[in-house]
This record gives structure tokens, C-alpha cells and sequence, in this order.
């Protein structure tokens, strides 16, 4: 079986609100979007959340990983790093970047 996801309107419209009212960013692999948010304002902390493209798929949509990415942060999925860890983390993470 092969899906291909999009997103609602009311989904786009949450996105676009929810990017407008918060201090994130978002970075992306062609098969996962990370989604990065300061604790609060001037930490050193951010806190850090995933949404991985299903195996199904048949086509890497940006959009839906970043509704997945902000739905999982919301609903508590979310890992704290220093934003020097994370740094490091996406700049050496080959692993990651491989997947």
C-alpha cells in the first residue's frame, strides 16, 4: 500500500498560525523534520521534536512533517538539549543525516 498525505486546510492554517506565534525552527532531511524551540526566551535551552516520514510514502512533504513535528512537541514528545549539544548534534550528526 502506498500513501500520499497531504494536509487539511484547517492543518495548514494551524501550522502557519502556530510558526507566527512561536520562536521556531525547523530543519529537514527528505525524510525527517526537526522542529526546534527555545525554552524561552535567551536559554541556552531548546527543546527538540521529530516527525519521520512513513515508509509508505511516496513523497517527502515538508508540510506535513512540520503539523507532525509541532503535534508531537505539543503533546509532550519533545527532548530538552543545550543548544550547543543540539548544535553539535546536527552539524556532526552523520548518523542522523544518513538515515
Amino acid at each position: 500500500m502506498v500513501s500520499n498525505t497531504k494536509l487539511f486546510p484547517e492543518q495548514k492554517s494551524y501550522v502557519k498560525q502556530y510558526c507566527a506565534g512561536n520562536n521556531v525552527s525547523f530543519f529537514s532531511n527528505e525524510k525527517v523534520v526537526v522542529m526546534v524551540k527555545p525554552e524561552f526566551t535567551n536559554s541556552r535551552m531548546v527543546a527538540v521534536s521529530f516527525a519521520t516520514m512513513s515508509p509508505d510514502e511516496k513523497k517527502f512533504r515538508k508540510s506535513v512533517g512540520k503539523y507532525y513535528a509541532i503535534s508531537n512537541f505539543e503533546n509532550g514528545q519533545y527532548v530538552l538539549m543545550d543548544r550547543v549539544t543540539f548544535n553539535n548534534f546536527m552539524n556532526y550528526g552523520d548518523g542522523f543525516w544518513a538515515m
